[in-house]
């Protein structure tokens, strides 16, 4: 009995807990890749808490800024819902972008949080302005 109680006691206060880098938000920009086509489609994928921001696509404008201003609205084409929380937005430019420009992808009435997932995902760290944006694609 002593043998069982102290084995209890072994496992209850030997075993170390796990802990996961989860995060309950999250966006992920599609293409990844630094040079595209002309004609590419773009992808805003969210996760779980940032669902909300892909559902408002639908009443915002989602648009590409290149280097000197010039602003290409990208024309959302469809929302798919998938399983796991998981939520895309699929986006096709409103007109043929330029070669060899560099493009930062916007949002309208972009808020904080919004520009700090964009921000994390830009690993350059490129900011225009005041509004943080991520480094989308050079042609």
């Amino acid at each position: 009995m002593k043998k069982i109680i102290l084995l209890l006691l072994l496992l209850t206060f030997g075993i170390k807990t796990a802990s996961a880098d989860c995060s309950m938000n999250g966006m992920t920009f599609y293409p990844e890749q630094k040079e595209i086509s002309l004609n590419s489609m773009f992808y805003i994928q969210s996760y779980s808490f940032s669902q909300k921001t892909i559902n408002s696509f639908k009443e915002r404008t989602i648009y590409l800024e290149s280097e000197n201003g010039e602003l290409i609205k990208l024309n959302l084409q469809e929302i798919l819902k998938g399983q796991m929380s998981l939520t895309q937005a699929i986006f096709r430019p409103s007109k043929e972008l330029k070669p060899n420009t560099t493009y930062f992808l916007k949002y309208s009435d972009q808020t904080e949080n919004e520009g700090r997932e964009m921000m994390q995902y830009n690993r350059e760290k490129k900011c225009i302005g005041k509004q943080r944006t991520k480094k989308l694609l050079k042609i």
